[in-house]
């Protein structure tokens, strides 16, 4: 029987004293006998840093804290239980762990110690895909964890991990697109800039040999999970297909002539953010689509890509004859204005004289379009011209 006087941690100061084996055993009897959590939690504690003095001893302190960590009701006890398994290294702990993990708790701070102490024994392939699946977790402390867990791990394993995810038909979209916002941070954190991805493939060559071999999986799942509104998870996309580019132009280039007419808003957004300029007349040709939303992404992309050759093909959709109609759609208006002020701005124009021909012109709806357009570019240069119409006409 365990002098009562002594405490958890007077065992563990006088264990070579005491006989490490006397400790185990005087600790193992206050975890089973002490009557306040207190005791029993500093004997966990320090019965898992004994057993790490002599392995001859493991399979004695493994049996116990195995045993405290399933049996025990309390939260608190089964947290210290699993921590002290993890700081064991041993191998037979992963099992309990992996038990703890498919237990519904109300509290993240179980899953992220077992996840932690897990890690710690083994964090190979199996272990890392196993983090990855907390990775939409309600819980966002768990969430933060697993992401930072594995954003620790060398970058070529991390994105082979998360390839591998993302094609596990079994997860969700929403789970998908937190994989990919990882996949997409960590491109990002080892690339120096998306216009230039040359350091990224001399210095990790691996991963872009796998992106290139997974391109299909990559841009079939990336094409079903994007939503514009969630910022991170477009810049993410944009971080992840940059690399590939060239390789997966033709691929976007087909899914912009798929029925399916989400994939195909979906294609004409990232053909738009990766500036894709050989999808030009793909994206033209989507301008008079049936669905709103493809004609309204075409026009995004159109702006993006930023060839003046399509500013044309954007001026007819404000040529309406019938005044009538013309503000039935402001929003598209106004989008189709901003597309062609995007063009110019960003692309090398020696001349605006196309534009600037429109307010000489006999057709007031498109004058009044090409008004707004040029004050929104603002060069000094349009002041005159703009002031000349305006004496002309208020519109």
């Amino acid at each position: 029987m365990t002098d009562p006087k002594l405490k958890p941690d007077d065992i563990y100061t006088r264990r070579l004293e005491l006989g490490l084996s006397n400790s185990i055993r005087m600790l193992t009897e206050l975890i089973d006998l002490a009557k306040d959590n207190t005791t029993r939690l500093g004997a966990i504690r320090y019965l898992g840093l004994v057993c790490k003095e002599d392995h001859s001893l493991g399979k004695e302190c493994f049996d116990t804290l195995e045993g405290v960590l399933i049996s025990e009701e309390g939260i608190s006890i089964k947290i210290e239980a699993a921590k002290a398994i993890g700081k064991s290294r041993n191998e037979k702990g992963l099992k309990p762990l992996q038990w703890i993990l498919d237990q519904d708790f109300n509290d993240p701070e179980i899953y992220i110690t077992a996840l932690k102490s897990i890690s710690k024994i083994k964090f190979e392939e199996a272990e890392r895909v196993l983090f990855i699946q907390y990775l939409d977790s309600n819980f966002n402390s768990l969430k933060n964890f697993v992401k930072n867990k594995l954003l620790e791990l060398e970058p070529e394993k991390l994105i082979h991990s998360l390839i591998i995810a993302l094609k596990d038909k079994s997860l969700s979209n929403k789970h998908k697109s937190e994989i990919i916002k990882v996949m997409g941070y960590e491109i990002s954190s080892i690339n120096i800039s998306l216009d230039d991805v040359m350091y990224i493939k001399t210095k990790y060559p691996e991963i872009v040999t796998d992106l290139i071999q997974n391109k299909n999986d990559l841009l079939n799942e990336i094409s079903r999970v994007l939503r514009e509104e969630d910022k991170a998870l477009m810049n993410s996309i944009v971080a992840i297909l940059s690399i590939i580019k060239d390789y997966i132009k033709d691929d976007i280039i087909k899914l912009l002539l798929t029925d399916d007419f989400i994939l195909k808003k979906n294609a004409i957004v990232i053909t738009g953010k990766l500036k894709i300029d050989d999808a030009v007349d793909s994206l033209v040709d989507n301008l008079d689509n049936m669905y709103n939303e493809v004609t309204r992404a075409s026009i995004e992309a159109l702006g993006d890509i930023a060839d003046v050759s399509v500013v044309p093909e954007l001026l007819s959709i404000l040529n309406i004859e019938d005044i009538s109609f013309e503000y039935i759609d402001i929003d598209l208006k106004f989008q189709v204005i901003d597309a062609i002020k995007k063009i110019y701005l960003n692309s090398k124009v020696d001349s605006y004289a196309y534009l600037l021909d429109f307010l000489t012109g006999n057709n007031e709806t498109l004058k009044e379009s090409v008004a707004f357009i040029l004050g929104e570019i603002g060069n000094e240069e349009f002041a005159e011209p703009l002031i000349k119409v305006l004496n002309e006409r208020n519109f």
